[in-house]
């Protein structure tokens, strides 16, 4: 327990007292304005809610004028969090699928030259991918072969970004849709 006055004289933002607020939380304390500090955050919830367009505004400010901070403080927090945050991911997804799908729809509906870029792209990856060794008539015909429900997947990654795979036909293999999609580019060395 600390009192206001103490705190001020070791230069503390808060204090305790001990003595629930008029909300009968029992916390500390600011200095600045003796507000509870539960209040303090009840408060500002309500007012992000009622006012959103400011805090974005602000947010934005805020970015702008302290970007490289915000990057590198951004960059380090994944690094410290990146098991939480890949969890948090995967759960978020698992909530989300029809938002998440809906959302991917609109994108591409909105941006149809974006997607088309990408597209050819990944096309144009897959062709330097594929030496002129390779038996273009068997990749050609595992396509066509594909049972129902399955995608082409590459077992060697051709995008990733420790490993090369090649576009050959010893490197397809049928996954089953959910199988591929939640693979990604993902391979163990």
């Amino acid at each position: 327990m600390i009192t206001r006055n103490e705190a001020k004289q070791k230069q503390l933002k808060t204090y305790f007292t001990g003595i629930p607020c008029k909300r009968g939380h029992v916390a500390e304390r600011r200095i600045d304005n003796t507000c509870c500090i539960e209040c303090g955050k009840i408060s500002s919830l309500k007012y992000r809610q009622q006012h959103p367009n400011q805090i974005q505004r602000i947010t934005q400010e805020y970015y702008q004028h302290h970007k490289e901070r915000a990057i590198k403080y951004s960059k380090q927090w994944y690094q410290q969090n990146q098991i939480y945050k890949k969890q948090y991911n995967k759960q978020y997804y698992q909530q989300n699928k029809e938002l998440l799908k809906r959302y991917a729809k609109t994108y591409r509906q909105q941006n149809p030259d974006i997607c088309a870029l990408n597209n050819e792209r990944r096309y144009r990856h897959i062709k330097d991918c594929c030496p002129s060794w390779a038996n273009k008539e068997a990749i050609k015909f595992f396509y066509e072969c594909r049972p129902a429900g399955t995608h082409v997947d590459h077992v060697i990654p051709i995008v990733h970004p420790r490993i090369c795979g090649l576009h050959v036909e010893t490197n397809l293999q049928w996954l089953p849709s959910g199988l591929n999609l939640s693979k990604k580019n993902k391979f163990d060395l």
